[in-house]
């Protein structure tokens, strides 16, 4: 049996090749230009030749049409045992918020990108979250890494910003060196159990969840999203990371059971079924020894942002 990888480059070779297979425009144009000599010249006696020519490049066109039709039957069949695969051999206990230890890698190109969306996404006038966003004690971060602290930077701008994590201690750690006016604008919450209880509810604007449901299955994955759906106020946006099985040696993650599974198709349909609007769906190549894919969603829950606030929130200095 194919490993789930080479199942994946087989199905993406041939859709890849689907586009390039077709002869209609090619096939239209010969018979154009056979038929237009019948139409040019008044010679009857051949009339029926001419016909049978364009005959026989109808037929070419739609046997050309029948091929590409079983290629993409048999692109089905291929998804179909990439599903049957992933069934038999996805252990969902292995993947659960406790037993993530990986960074996902990018470099610094790709980090000015998320950099800008993020700080597009940051407004003062709405209250942010960073959801589980990675935040480690292990230093110095490794090559190809970026220190998930980075990603505070740019929203700065989100009055207050809640940082969310498992361990309280880590999160305070996190911040210790940043300046202690902004330090005030930041919440700390430790979340066990997927307790979301203690977050205000349809409140923010902009939620970043980075380098998290990468490693969690579909229905995990799914749980977090219609729970971030409610901590969203309308028009509020949600950009995270996941995997995308649908791109090779993403899907090689999953034969070496370091992620769990899921595609761009499933994550579009999931969203949308929950009731999410798409922005965007990005995968960029960090050209990494491991050839390694950033794959993310910006997806924003129906309505428009609004807010009665008229400036940020100013501090007083009292004199004693």
């Amino acid at each position: 049996m194919p490993t789930l990888t080479e199942l994946v480059k087989f199905k993406n070779d041939l859709r890849d090749t689907i586009d390039n297979l077709s002869l209609e425009s090619e096939v239209l144009e010969r018979t154009r230009l056979v038929d237009t000599i019948k139409c040019r010249h008044e010679m009857t006696d051949y009339h029926y030749d001419i016909e049978q020519y364009v005959h026989s490049y109808q037929t070419l066109l739609a046997k050309n049409n029948d091929i590409i039709i079983a290629i993409k039957n048999t692109i089905e069949k291929i998804e179909n045992d990439i599903n049957i695969k992933i069934q038999s051999e996805l252990d969902e206990n292995k993947f659960t918020e406790d037993t993530i230890r990986q960074l996902l890698s990018t470099n610094q190109e790709i980090e000015k990108i998320i950099q800008l969306r993020i700080g597009g996404y940051s407004d003062w006038r709405f209250p942010g979250l960073q959801l589980h966003c990675r935040y480690t004690r292990v230093t110095p971060i490794p090559e190809n890494f970026i220190d998930p602290k980075d990603r505070i930077g740019p929203m700065v701008a989100n009055d207050p910003l809640y940082l969310v994590g498992s361990d309280l201690e880590t999160l305070t750690e996190t911040i210790a060196d940043y300046p202690e006016n902004y330090r005030r604008k930041i919440r700390l919450y430790e979340v066990k159990k997927r307790d979301f209880l203690a977050l205000p509810h349809a409140q923010f604007g902009f939620i970043l969840c980075w380098d998290f449901l990468n490693y969690l299955p579909l229905g995990v994955i799914e749980w977090y999203l219609k729970s971030i759906l409610a901590l969203l106020r309308p028009g509020g946006v949600l950009l995270f990371t996941y995997t995308n099985g649908n791109i090779g040696t993403s899907a090689s993650f999953f034969d070496q059971q370091r992620y769990s599974w899921a595609t761009d198709t499933t994550i579009k349909k999931m969203v949308t079924d929950l009731g999410f609007n798409i922005i965007n769906f990005v995968d960029l190549p960090t050209n990494d020894n491991e050839l390694t894919w950033v794959s993310w969603a910006e997806i924003q829950k129906p309505g428009e942002l609004q807010t009665v606030r008229k400036q940020p929130a100013l501090g007083k200095i009292l004199s004693k």
